[in-house]
């Protein structure tokens, strides 16, 4: 009887334990929209840095535009982040070619369509970057924007100036700071161009 007791209690631990486990590490996927994780962090995101959620729409009406690439949307890609590193290493070594005598300001960027952080650091012989960074330091100018911004950037294919006008691009700091962060991008840009 005592056996029985305890075997059956045994396996409702078991059952209670693979339910909770079931419930603890089921895919962010299934969350609903009011607690999924990237959709808090998006807001979060809007409210430390005001309307950087615009970067978003102004990148969808940038594709229907032809300004920015329409991109397959349905499967998912294995390799994304993989590219979006390789990309984003590509710009950092555009913009540590850019105004080699000039001192280099820090600054960090976000892509709004996956959240991804990542922080330029000036180094002697350039930038270093760092993929998927927790966010930005103290004293860092803050750049919101998208990724298929940063693939054209990288590429050549889009300006900086224009990825701002056209809101793409949308920069957080101190006046001074921001400037020299614009100037960098436009000095890397013409260095780029002409190279070409």
């Amino acid at each position: 009887m005592l056996s029985q007791c305890l075997s059956q209690v045994s396996v409702s631990i078991f059952v209670i334990a693979l339910v909770m486990g079931a419930t603890l590490f089921a895919p962010a996927g299934r969350s609903c929209g009011y607690h999924d994780p990237s959709q808090v962090a998006a807001g979060i995101l809007n409210l430390i840095y005001p309307k950087a959620l615009y970067v978003q729409t102004a990148a969808w009406q940038a594709k229907q535009a032809g300004v920015l690439p329409k991109r397959e949307t349905g499967s998912r890609d294995l390799f994304a982040y993989q590219r979006m590193a390789a990309r984003l290493q590509d710009l950092s070594e555009k913009l540590g070619q850019a105004s080699p005598d000039a001192a280099k300001p820090r600054f960090a960027a976000v892509l709004i369509d996956s959240l991804l952080w990542a922080r330029f650091v000036p180094v002697e012989t350039g930038y270093q970057i760092q993929v998927h960074a927790k966010g930005p330091e103290p004293g860092d100018v803050v750049i919101v924007t998208h990724g298929d911004v940063i693939r054209e950037l990288a590429d050549g294919s889009l300006d900086a100036a224009r990825a701002e006008k056209l809101g793409l691009m949308r920069y957080y700091g101190p006046g001074p700071e921001q400037q020299a962060v614009r100037s960098l991008f436009a000095d890397a840009i013409m260095q780029s161009a002409s190279n070409m």
